[in-house]
């Protein structure tokens, strides 16, 4: 699955659902494979845990090595443009969300909407607003909004009052602004 993010992220929009579906059947039979799935994408993509890892000289021996921890791929040396990084990152988030919005009749989601509510807690207190973070929750937020699954919003109101109470949890306005929230 978490691979599919990595060679499919100019066109997963149009097979996300599909892969979420398939991934809800299989580890709602085998639940041990949810984990494999998720470690997958954490190692993949640190937006899923979610987690953000700030830059520090003293921290890592060169500026490739923080990116290659970050998840940055290094082509021979030539570290990949943030650009493409993003890309990758913003997929894997995409089938992450459709996960978790995934509803099959009948089956229970192993990582369904409360592992969303969660993610989307830890998001907001852990991680500071940038690009990379923002595009992270963009991402995670309108999959909400083009599912056609279950939702972590029922209707417009409680898309509102998501996206009110993601600014109140900023605090501030200006990283509402960042994650694009406020005017």
């Amino acid at each position: 699955a978490a691979s599919q993010c990595e060679t499919q992220t100019l066109d997963l929009n149009s097979i996300v659902y599909a892969l979420a579906h398939a991934i809800v059947l299989v580890t709602s039979q085998v639940p041990v494979a949810m984990d494999l799935i998720l470690a997958e994408f954490h190692k993949s993509c640190i937006f899923t845990v979610p987690k953000y890892i700030p830059y520090a000289k003293n921290t890592f021996e060169s500026e490739n090595a923080y990116y290659k921890a970050v998840g940055y791929r290094d082509d021979n040396g030539k570290i990949e443009s943030t650009d493409s990084y993003l890309a990758r990152m913003k997929a894997c988030v995409a089938l992450y969300a459709a996960i978790i919005q995934t509803n099959v009749p009948g089956i229970h989601n192993p990582h369904g909407l409360k592992e969303g509510w969660a993610w989307l807690a830890r998001f907001l207190n852990a991680l500071p607003p940038n690009r990379l973070t923002g595009a992270a929750l963009e991402t995670f937020l309108k999959m909400d909004d083009v599912s056609g699954e279950e939702e972590l919003s029922a209707g417009e109101e409680d898309e509102e009052e998501i996206d009110e109470t993601v600014v109140c949890l900023l605090g501030k306005p200006s990283f509402a602004v960042v994650w694009g929230l406020a005017d």
